[in-house]
């Protein structure tokens, strides 16, 4: 969401290994990216929708479902539900916190008519969840 950490993850690339395929930084709404359709193998968004109202997320599962070639993967990780006292400390911050806590994000994926959907524990507080485009 933030230029500012594009701009710093273009100098950390430039300053590695080159690589064969370089990374293009792009910075874009994630409802609408404007990227070609069918253009890409995976798709990840990390730590992006506890912040985000219910129609952000319901947008951006249909524009990573858009943006995805037929067997493609959308991997995402986010928040798993937290205690009480946390969840008010963060609620502070995060202003859509509640929102994204009574999002079914399985079922939002369900309903673009994503498949092979799957929620793993990768953290103790955080889950993992991918799932992929029809063949």
């Amino acid at each position: 969401m933030s230029p500012y950490f594009l701009t710093v993850a273009q100098y950390k690339a430039k300053r590695g290994v080159p690589r064969k395929y370089p990374i293009r930084w792009i910075h874009a709404n994630s409802e609408d990216t404007g990227l070609p359709a069918k253009s890409f193998d995976i798709v990840s968004i990390s730590y992006v929708f506890h912040e985000c109202p219910t129609r952000a997320i319901v947008n951006i599962v249909n524009e990573a479902f858009r943006l995805l070639r037929l067997g493609g993967t959308l991997a995402l990780i986010d928040n798993l539900e937290l205690s009480p006292v946390l969840f008010t400390l963060m609620k502070r911050t995060k202003p859509f916190l509640d929102e994204y806590y009574l999002t079914d994000v399985e079922e939002t994926m369900r309903k673009v008519d994503f498949v092979n959907i799957k929620s793993l524990l990768t953290y103790p507080r955080h889950i993992t969840t991918t799932a992929t485009i029809p063949q």
